[in-house]
């Protein structure tokens, strides 16, 4: 096991919320994965992600979209996710609780590529205060497509009518290319036990 001051190789990989106890209505029949990506989802919101996570818990083709941003490949998701922290000086969460599965949903991943997927839909109130403004409060539903290769498609606020005429879909298309490359994401294990280190 490789090390890097005290982060290792597991604990890039550990989820940091239990997914056993999140909450949801056992009615919904949850599995094993349903709950682990669910928690992954709140880690990075919280802003205790890793690039080794969203390397295990997302498709290389996954996508990401929100009203300003639309990720189209899982290092592009990495670009916008992982830097919570680095624009936030804390999070807190004040609801996340898992109300819908939809099982055997067709989606498409960020190249195109169908996909059927369970639907876990998440009422998530969350604050994310930033280093550079206000704090902003996040009161969503959490769209998660959930496969066994992993989550291929992650949707935030979808009642915020996501835009979709050519010229909104160009910019969130540009935030989502440019974001990575200047905030970087991490290559290897090392830089991402960097950036997790650089958290604590």
């Amino acid at each position: 096991m490789t090390s890097t001051q005290g982060v290792s190789a597991t604990s890039l990989s550990e989820l940091h919320n239990d997914p056993s106890l999140l909450k949801y209505d056992e009615s919904l029949g949850l599995s094993k994965q349903h709950l682990e990506h669910a928690a992954l989802v709140l880690d990075i919101f919280q802003g205790k992600s890793t690039m080794t996570k969203i390397v295990n818990g997302f498709t290389e083709d996954s996508c990401y979209e929100d009203p300003v941003a639309f990720a189209k490949n899982r290092e592009e998701v990495a670009g916008q996710l992982l830097h919570i922290p680095t624009v936030t000086s804390s999070t807190q969460t004040h609801k996340f609780e898992i109300i819908k599965l939809t099982k055997n949903v067709s989606t498409t991943s960020g190249d195109g590529k169908s996909y059927q997927a369970d639907l876990i839909e998440i009422q998530f109130n969350h604050d994310l205060s930033f280093k550079l403004g206000p704090t902003y409060n996040l009161d969503t539903i959490l769209q998660i497509y959930s496969t066994p290769q992993g989550i291929v498609r992650l949707q935030d606020r979808p009642s915020d009518k996501i835009p979709d005429n050519g010229f909104a879909m160009a910019l969130r298309k540009l935030n989502g290319i440019v974001a990575p490359k200047v905030a970087g994401v991490p290559q290897n294990e090392k830089e991402d036990a960097e950036m997790a280190l650089g958290r604590q």
